[in-house]
């Protein structure tokens, strides 16, 4: 787990223009995310996916202790540790994984789309850590896909903040998933419930995600 910390002063607003630039992707709801946050406000951000410079710069503009923990990464090279029978010994494996400290609270989860590639046992204790780990006024962020879609494999890869109105996706052919549909992901992840959900051009749903 890599534990970053930047402070700095008020942030400012930024460009919220069409992107068109290769490899950036508008949106609608990461402003929603951040919506509310005073300047000098103490900020903490889980993000579970694979590290993006892009996510440091924009949160250095804010009091914000960052906590990533790739998830990708162990999907990838360990995927026995996501795959007990046992939800005990799961949920074991998961806490060793994440390694969350007792007693820190989120405002911000970073999920990108991790929630597909885990299977639904995993899912639910994942479920069960982060809701130990937000309160009543935490968000979070991740991605969906449209109903019908939801049976075509797609590929993952790394995502990060590159202003707080569009993302930066990096694909990875190497990582597929077969998403869930709302339903399952509402079913199996009810730590944070889906308030809303806007079209991304490249097909998928962003979600903002609240307690």
């Amino acid at each position: 787990m890599r534990l970053l910390q930047r402070q700095a002063s008020t942030p400012s607003p930024q460009d919220s223009s069409p992107v068109s630039e290769p490899g950036l992707l508008d949106s609608r709801l990461l402003q929603e995310v951040f919506a509310g946050v005073e300047a000098g406000e103490r900020l903490s951000v889980l993000d579970l996916g694979s590290g993006n410079a892009g996510t440091v710069n924009f949160l250095s503009s804010y009091n914000a202790k960052i906590h990533f923990i790739d998830l990708p990464d162990t999907v990838v090279h360990h995927p026995e540790l996501l795959r007990a029978d046992d939800a005990t010994q799961l949920m074991t494996n998961l806490q060793s994984v994440l390694r969350l400290p007792d007693g820190l609270q989120f405002d911000v989860v970073l999920v990108w789309d991790i929630l597909h590639q885990l299977q639904p046992m995993a899912l639910d204790c994942l479920s069960n850590l982060i809701f130990q780990h937000t309160h009543a006024a935490s968000r979070g962020y991740g991605f969906g896909v449209v109903q019908g879609a939801q049976a075509q494999e797609r590929h993952g890869g790394a995502y990060g903040i590159d202003t707080i109105a569009s993302l930066r996706h990096s694909p990875d052919p190497t990582r597929t998933f077969v998403p869930y549909t709302q339903k399952k992901l509402s079913e199996h992840f009810p730590a944070l419930r889906i308030a809303r959900a806007t079209m991304l051009k490249n097909g998928q749903l962003e979600l903002l995600l609240q307690r």
